[in-house]
């Protein structure tokens, strides 16, 4: 079978229409039609529907054309271990983050990784849970930064940092210590629904409370802000409440409430090797941060 047939194919159906396919492919709409009915008249079925409107899978061929791409990521992944066993590991890496994540411990990741394989181009993507989980699903991203809770597949522990609470200027509860969750839940909160829960969630549902919900917001920044301005108490991980510009005093809990946070991969089965060493060199790193209760999650000194 001609993999490049193969790949006229999935490029036909990532983009829609022959048209587009044709001018990312730098070759005619015919010949890419050529190519496409080639390959389904060696694979005796149709592959595509093709209309006025575009192309689209034709019905009962999503399973061959998810083989076809298994086919196609297989054949890249021996290139690529070829490459690595030569020393000459090339290709690019898509990494998604936390913003706080991207401005404080993934520089240092970066950094090294790159003088180490100067040949991998890199990119960052910053988002929060539900977002980069959405993209680590539709293969735009080859890995992200999550937090263990929000994750249900492949992923590799790298660090801990702890839940805290987020009070705005002036109030109450600045003045103790430490706060109870019990305390935070009765107060107007400020919660983060919409791209980030999960571990919000977790939090709450582990010590079988509901917060008065006051308001919701679409991310952790807004929450920020909402609290910084006093509409309202938060709840958030320390290491995404770094870097965050305003007056909001961060107070640990008690007990002491942590996550785990790591490197999520779409599939550890089709990790490039390329992947695999970021992957090796962020434990690495991981393994030399400071375990103290409120710095685990940060860069070293």
């Amino acid at each position: 079978m001609n993999l490049e047939k193969v790949e006229y194919l999935l490029t036909a159906i990532e983009c829609g229409t022959f048209s587009l396919a044709a001018e990312k492919l730098g070759m005619t709409q015919s010949g890419l039609n050529r190519q496409i009915s080639s390959l389904e008249t060696e694979l005796k079925t149709t592959l595509l529907l093709r209309g006025r409107r575009g192309v689209v899978p034709a019905k009962g061929a999503e399973p061959i054309i998810a083989r076809l791409r298994d086919l196609m990521t297989a054949e890249r992944r021996v290139h690529e271990e070829i490459a690595a066993v030569k020393g000459l590991l090339t290709g690019s890496l898509t990494i998604g983050s936390y913003f706080s994540i991207s401005t404080t411990w993934l520089p240092q990741l970066l950094k090294q990784f790159s003088d180490a394989y100067p040949a991998i181009t890199l990119s960052t993507v910053e988002g929060a849970d539900a977002e980069l989980i959405e993209r680590l699903r539709n293969g735009s991203l080859d890995c992200a930064f999550l937090s263990q809770h929000s994750y249900d597949g492949d992923f590799f522990p790298l660090m801990e940092t702890e839940f805290v609470a987020l009070l705005p200027p002036g109030h109450p509860l600045i003045q103790a210590d430490c706060v109870t969750v019990r305390q935070i839940a009765e107060e107007p909160f400020i919660y983060p629904r919409l791209h980030h829960n999960s571990d919000i969630d977790d939090f709450f549902t582990r010590h079988k409370i509901e917060p008065k919900i006051h308001l919701q917001t679409n991310d952790p920044h807004s929450a920020y802000a909402m609290v910084n301005a006093g509409l309202g108490v938060s709840v958030n991980n320390r290491l995404q409440s770094i870097n965050l510009k305003g007056n909001v005093v961060l107070k640990p809990f008690h007990p002491q409430e942590r996550v785990a946070l790591g490197l999520a991969l779409p599939s550890l089965e089709t990790a490039s090797p390329a992947l695999m060493r970021l992957v090796s060199m962020a434990r690495e790193i991981a393994e030399k941060l400071p375990k103290g209760p409120w710095g685990a999650a940060l860069p070293a000194e």
